[in-house]
């Protein structure tokens, strides 16, 4: 069997009854050795043996109550709870320092859990309020945090998302039933006054509008394109009325802002989903909804996979009787 090392506290009291023994032996054999009475030798040795070990045993505690407290200290820690501190005496000796560094420690740790609360108090907030589903996953892929939006997207609670991997989410989401079966009324849907994209659409086209200079031109020029689409400079400076020069600067402060692009000098924007916003909601008044349904289906039209028309069945029956009658007559009759 290994042969198990002393304890720390057992080692400083071997060292404190070996440092005090040979005192406590000469002493006691000077009064066995001397001229005494038996009632003196037998109470000196009580008394000198009481001091001895009692001395030995109190240093033993001086040592380990403070370590005690120290261990107390860190495991507080290691558990979170950083609210404890050490109560030291003297700053200026080690085992203070040790303390003080100990309590600065604790300090540290609970500023920054603090910090860490707030900042995720914050950024809860934060999820709960936009209107766009947001998920977060561990390095184990499972979803960790999502917020409302979230929930509304994939039709279910937040207690029945958490710990979900990856991939059960994406099949949770193609058997949801957030997604109307109709793309065109789906997306009529999401670009209607309170809809999620045409919120985002509109978060774009400000925060673009207001990063370019004259605002109020350049708003013009984007309802101008936004009827009418692929117009040249003159075109544009005439309907805007304004020189050609002047047109051509807010042209420019469009185009370094990704609003509207330009092929063969003719303008136009660069998202055409955002032309169909401006389209709807740049008016005095709100868009009704036959305006909403007449634009996406003009925007989403041409774009959606056309299905092929359906031949009528050729009669091969027909075919077999025409064939037979012209082989053994020559003739086809048709009435």
């Amino acid at each position: 069997m290994p042969r198990r090392s002393l304890s720390h506290d057992t080692r400083i009291l071997l060292m404190t009854l070996a440092a005090g023994l040979p005192g406590t032996l000469i002493t006691l054999l000077l009064f066995w050795l001397g001229d005494y009475t038996p009632k003196v030798q037998w109470t000196i040795t009580v008394l000198v043996l009481a001091v001895y070990f009692g001395f030995a045993f109190a240093s033993r505690q001086r040592v380990v109550i403070p370590l005690q407290t120290l261990s107390n200290l860190l495991a507080a820690l290691r558990e979170g709870d950083s609210s404890i501190r050490a109560r030291i005496s003297r700053p200026d000796d080690p085992l203070g320092e040790v303390l003080l560094e100990a309590n600065i420690l604790a300090e540290t740790l609970r500023q920054q859990r603090l910090g860490e609360v707030e900042a995720t108090a914050l950024l809860s907030k934060v999820m709960e309020e936009i209107d766009v589903a947001v998920f977060a996953f561990d390095a184990d892929r499972r979803l960790a945090l999502v917020n409302r939006a979230g929930e509304r997207l994939l039709d279910r609670p937040v207690e029945r998302l958490r710990g979900a991997m990856a991939d059960e989410l994406a099949t949770m989401r193609d058997h949801s039933g957030a997604v109307a079966a109709d793309p065109v009324s789906a997306l009529a849907a999401l670009l209607a006054p309170d809809g999620r994209l045409s919120k985002q659409c509109a978060f774009c086209y400000e925060l673009r509008l207001h990063r370019a200079r004259g605002y109020g031109a350049l708003k013009a020029i984007l309802e101008i394109l936004a009827e009418e689409e692929g117009l040249t400079l003159t075109e544009i400076s005439l309907r805007l009325q304004r020189t050609p020069g002047s047109a051509k600067d807010y042209l420019s402060w469009l185009q370094d802002v990704d609003l509207v692009t330009s092929r063969q000098k003719r303008y136009s924007f660069t998202d055409p989903l955002l032309r169909v916003w401006v389209r709807l909601h740049c008016r005095t008044s709100a868009p009704s909804e036959d305006d909403l349904a007449r634009e996406v289906h003009r925007y989403a039209f041409p774009r959606l996979p056309q299905q092929e028309p359906r031949l009528p069945k050729e009669p091969e029956a027909a075919y077999a009787l025409a064939a037979t009658s012209a082989s053994a007559t020559g003739l086809i009759e048709i009435d």
